[in-house]
């Protein structure tokens, strides 16, 4: 019985999260970023990457959003601030952690997508993508199929300039290990009736 109760809670813990992720609007979530992942940096390289992630293309449909790339965003400033390398390679090093990500924080689907903001993030100014032009879909705006991007190890990443941005401050990493995002997720929607 007990063990029932702790997963019901925890079950409303993770609604509540979820919910506040599916609500997260594109300048909410930078400003995250700017508290979680990026202190010490000088506030006009700051400012600029912020402007970056709070200009992302969100898709939405009415009131609800997809926290697809907000999710890819977090995993990936997590991996940086853990000495991670530039580039993740899709297949052996996104898909996995994104899927759970997104069926744990997004909204209930038959099928989750990690393909899709890992390919669309190149669209919104700060993300590279290395051996893409390998896939059938190259110069198109067509995203190719998730086979081809673990065949040609699609890689993708921040580009040098914003990866050098989050990466080159000492600061940055010593904080990472007092960082806790659940934490300050929960901080920021805590005033939510969840």
């Amino acid at each position: 019985m007990a063990i029932r109760v702790h997963r019901q809670q925890k079950n409303k813990r993770d609604q509540c999260n979820i919910s506040s992720l599916a609500g997260l609007n594109s300048r909410k979530f930078a400003s995250m970023i700017a508290i979680i992942s990026l202190p010490g940096i000088s506030m006009a390289s700051s400012k600029s990457l912020q402007q970056a992630i709070a200009n992302i293309k969100i898709w939405h449909k009415g009131e609800q959003r997809a926290p697809h790339k907000p999710l890819l965003l977090l995993y990936v400033l997590a991996g940086y601030l853990n000495g991670h390398p530039r580039l993740f390679d899709y297949g052996s090093e996104i898909y996995e952690p994104l899927h759970s990500l997104l069926e744990r924080f997004g909204p209930q689907r038959s099928q989750y997508r990690p393909d899709m903001p890992f390919w669309r993030l190149q669209g919104d100014g700060f993300w590279q993508l290395h051996n893409a032009e390998l896939c059938s879909t190259a110069g198109s705006s067509r995203q190719p199929p998730v086979k081809e991007l673990n065949e040609y190890h699609v890689a993708g990443g921040f580009d040098e300039q914003h990866y050098a941005l989050v990466t080159g401050n000492k600061k940055t990493h010593q904080y990472s290990g007092a960082t806790d995002t659940r934490s300050a997720l929960h901080r920021e929607y805590s005033g939510r009736n969840c």
